[in-house]
Order: structure tokens, then C-alpha cells, then sequence
């Protein structure tokens, strides 16, 4: 895993602390960046089999944006037309 992790800290630009969890900026509950990082924002620090899982859409923040849940597909397709109808 520390192989991969390093690997995609160096492609993503990731920020991560000494014992290898991400810093992360959820965005919405299926979206979030880890570039650049504000001064004052709400981010997470996340396992990297977290992060893993966020990219690879196994999970998703809850609607509070503070916990990482199962993904829920049928509310992501509720997210994707509102979106679409809105735009």
C-alpha cells in the first residue's frame, strides 16, 4: 500500500501526516480536493484506505461532509440530475 500511496501523493498533490493519512476537503458528499489546501477550511484527515476508496467510489461523505459512508447509489443519481437540471 505505501508504494501506491506514494505514488498517488506525487500524482495528486496530496498532503499527508506522518503515519500516512490525507488531508482532504470535501466538496460535496461524492466530491472533495486535496489541492490546494485554505487556511481555516473544514478538511478531514483520512486513512489511505480511505482515500483509496473515495477515488475508487466505495464510499462517500455523509451529508454533513464529516464521515466517510458506504456509497449510496441511487441518492449519487439523485445528485447527478439535480445537477443536470440546474445547469
Amino acid at each position: 500500500m505505501n508504494a501506491i500511496m506514494e505514488i498517488l501523493k506525487a500524482k495528486n498533490g496530496l498532503t499527508t501526516d506522518a503515519a500516512g493519512n490525507v488531508i482532504v476537503v470535501p466538496t460535496s458528499p461524492y466530491e472533495f480536493r486535496t489541492a490546494p489546501l485554505r487556511e481555516g477550511e473544514a478538511a478531514l484527515l483520512i486513512g489511505p484506505e480511505a482515500y483509496i476508496g473515495l477515488l475508487l467510489g466505495l464510499y462517500q461523505f455523509d451529508d454533513t461532509l464529516k464521515n466517510i459512508v458506504p456509497f449510496d447509489t441511487e441518492r449519487f443519481g439523485e445528485f447527478i440530475r439535480a445537477g443536470i437540471a440546474t445547469a
